[in-house]
């Protein structure tokens, strides 16, 4: 018996609905499409980076690609210049992010598909030659048991290839929140290690290389407006950041941590992912 593909309408409509703090993300982010491009530095470094590890996988023509989190489509045009005549389906928690996805790949990929889904809860009935995501991992809920249904969505020679925030990234936020107390806990974040990706493919056929990144910004507010304008400002509930009062002695802390240095410095552990289906190492 032959099946009909679903459409990317029927998948949608099959997810279940998110949870309060995807919610809450996908209104951050959505808020923040328009200006996402201008603060996303290291977002757009990364996704080259991650783009070029890809061509190096030698896919083919006709490649099935889905990405995780498209968000404005940095890791997309990268993707389009690798691989072409891959068949792309974008997806993103935020209806905005998808939109502005389309508008950066009109002309490029105008074979493409998109799709507001959740990377956690995809109901799709096709495998993939290659599944992708570069910086939006560290947004799931359970990381470890989503990289495994992930890799039970691809073909049988495929390619699960990402970047994702690693441990010891933002110490110098990390440092200065928890030197506040308790009540800042809950925007501390919390972010796996090399070991733990690992811990998701026991039979070790995951690769991890880790690389740091620093960005320096001229206060530590502007830091904070360069996460506002990622749409990045999500506690793990999904609830509001800070208060005004817990602002402004957040700040107090972060320029006291950095006094008499010129600008706030932010280091990411930035952790590059890559397991082959069939693969032991």
């Amino acid at each position: 018996m032959t099946l009909r593909r679903k459409s990317i309408s029927d998948l949608q409509d099959a997810l279940p609905s998110p949870s309060g703090r995807k919610q809450a993300m996908a209104r951050n982010f959505s808020r923040a499409a328009l200006s996402y491009d201008s603060a996303a530095y290291i977002q757009k470094e990364t996704a080259q980076e991650l783009a070029q590890s890809i061509a190096e996988l030698s896919l083919g023509a006709g490649a099935e690609v889905l990405e995780i989190g498209c968000g404005t489509g940095f890791l997309g045009a990268a993707l389009a210049a690798v691989l072409p005549g891959a068949n792309f389906l974008f997806t993103d928690i935020s209806p905005n992010m998808i939109h502005q996805c389309r508008l950066k790949l009109a002309g490029v990929l105008d074979q493409a598909q998109f799709a507001v889904m959740d990377g956690e809860n995809l109901a799709l009935d096709r495998r993939f030659d290659l599944i992708t995501g570069s910086l939006s991992f560290q947004w799931f809920d359970n990381p470890m048991e989503t990289l495994e249904r992930l890799a039970g969505l691809l073909k049988g020679q495929g390619v699960l290839a990402f970047a994702t925030i690693g441990v010891d990234s933002l110490h110098e936020w990390r440092s200065a929140v928890s030197s506040l107390g308790a009540e800042y806990e809950s925007i501390i974040p919390t972010f796996p290690s090399a070991a733990d990706l690992a811990s998701a493919f026991p039979d070790s056929s995951l690769v991890v290389r880790e690389k740091s990144k620093s960005v320096r910004y001229d206060s530590a507010r502007d830091f904070l407006d360069g996460l506002k304008c990622i749409g990045a400002l999500t506690t793990q509930s999904g609830e509001a950041i800070l208060s005004s009062g817990q602002l402004r002695a957040l700040l107090r802390r972060l320029d006291e941590v950095d006094a008499g240095n010129d600008g706030f410095s932010v280091t990411h552990n930035i952790l590059f992912g890559q397991y082959r289906r069939g693969e032991i190492s």
